[in-house]
């Protein structure tokens, strides 16, 4: 599972996103790039999406003045694959 945020925060919105910050992140990180700096399989993970977005979602809102954290909790053995 991979959230938005921790439970104490709010999942921002950003209009130039046309979606909350956490989801254009994850979007992203589908389209290749969270392979690319994860292991380069050809196959993106949960793991590299959340390696990938998370540092991103903190990062970017951390410039607008926001805490925003998103949260993963994986207790599946293995990689779960997002797409290819």
């Amino acid at each position: 599972m991979i959230s938005a945020s921790a439970d104490n925060e709010y999942s921002i919105e950003w209009p130039d996103f046309k979606n909350g910050v956490f989801t254009y992140y994850l979007l992203n990180a589908m389209t290749g790039p969270a392979d690319f700096y994860g292991n380069n399989d050809g196959l993106i993970s949960a793991e590299e999406c959340y390696n990938y977005l998370a540092p991103n979602v903190v990062n970017f809102t951390a410039s607008l003045g926001q805490v925003h954290h998103p949260q993963m909790l994986d207790n599946s053995a293995g990689e779960l694959i997002f797409a290819k």
